[in-house]
């Protein structure tokens, strides 16, 4: 495989939507907002949802409530491995939709608008070698 060099243009990210291709050529962009909507709308779901079930557990057995925990812990009814794990995946996936978009973003923008063009027409395969196998 031959590798290239490509210099990454020096566009900060406060600049991005100054630059006159921003528009056209950082599509990436609204595709990364929708991953990153739909993560913290699972999120917040999850939290909501074991919220009113916890509160409907404790009204239907409130007659078998034990008296408070003497060594003061109190364990919150949305503290559960599932919301865990969606918290963990929202932290995670903003993250690395972050490092995306710094590397790439500027290379896109950098890009005249047949390049771009050409880029953003091209089967998977065609940019990148391994998809071709």
């Amino acid at each position: 495989m031959n590798a290239v060099a490509v210099a990454v243009p020096n566009i900060p990210r406060e600049d991005w939507t100054a630059h006159p291709r921003f528009r056209t050529q950082a599509l990436l962009l609204g595709s990364h907002a929708n991953f990153r909507r739909v993560s913290r709308y699972l999120v917040d779901q999850a939290a909501r949802e074991l919220h009113a079930r916890a509160d409907e557990v404790a009204k239907s057995f409130r007659s078998l409530a034990r008296p408070a925990d003497p060594s003061g812990s109190t364990e919150s009814p949305t503290d559960n491995p599932v919301l865990r794990a969606l918290q963990a995946h929202d932290l995670t996936l903003d993250a690395h939709l972050n490092v995306e978009e710094e590397a790439v973003i500027p290379l896109l923008l950098a890009l005249d608008p047949a390049e771009f063009d050409r880029y953003y027409r091209s089967p998977l395969s065609m940019l990148i070698p391994a998809a071709r196998r």
